[in-house]
């Protein structure tokens, strides 16, 4: 897991455009639980000033943060890839980002039929109150999301999957 440097602050381009681009969130999000569901509570003192800047990140909404566990968990995983190449000190890091994607890609696809779902329930809501056209418009709004995701694997599994469900009410390319 290697992160792209930052953006430059001169570029114009922002930090939330930035991530959005990139996919950072699955770099960012490291799960708080294996893949059985495991994990340990850990807690240690730090000063005041720097919790007081987790929460200064967590706020901040150009990052995907939720809370200051996701940020420290994420800089600990950051770290150890650091150590890996300083020093030949062994850690775990290969394996946590080996669970972090089986994990995220089921989170992917627990969201992925979660949307679909739902979006098929409020299509049925509709055309059963005769709404074709407010059916039609709320479809390709929803393609219009689906469409600006980032290029990958899960684009083209939402691309696929709303044709499949919704080509015979909208034409989309």
């Amino acid at each position: 897991m290697t992160m792209p440097p930052l953006p430059d602050p001169d570029s114009g381009v922002s930090l939330t455009q930035f991530i959005e681009e990139r996919d950072l969130d699955r770099e960012f999000r490291v799960p708080a639980s294996d893949h059985k569901g495991h994990n340990e509570r850990f807690n240690f003192k730090a000063p005041a000033a720097m919790v007081r800047q987790l929460e200064v990140v967590v706020r901040h909404a150009g990052l995907p943060y939720r809370f200051p566990s996701e940020v420290v968990r994420h800089a600990l995983l950051r770290h150890f890839k650091w150590l890996e190449s300083v020093s030949p000190v062994p850690t775990v890091s290969n394996q946590l980002s080996a669970m972090m994607e089986i994990i995220q890609d089921e989170e992917f696809a627990a969201e992925f039929m979660v949307m679909f779902n739902k979006a098929q329930e409020r299509v049925m809501v509709r055309m059963n109150e005769g709404d074709t056209i407010g059916t039609r418009a709320f479809l390709l709004r929803i393609w219009q999301h689906v469409d600006g995701m980032p290029q990958g694997e899960w684009k083209d599994k939402y691309q696929s999957e709303f044709k499949r469900r919704f080509g015979h009410i909208v034409d989309v390319p």
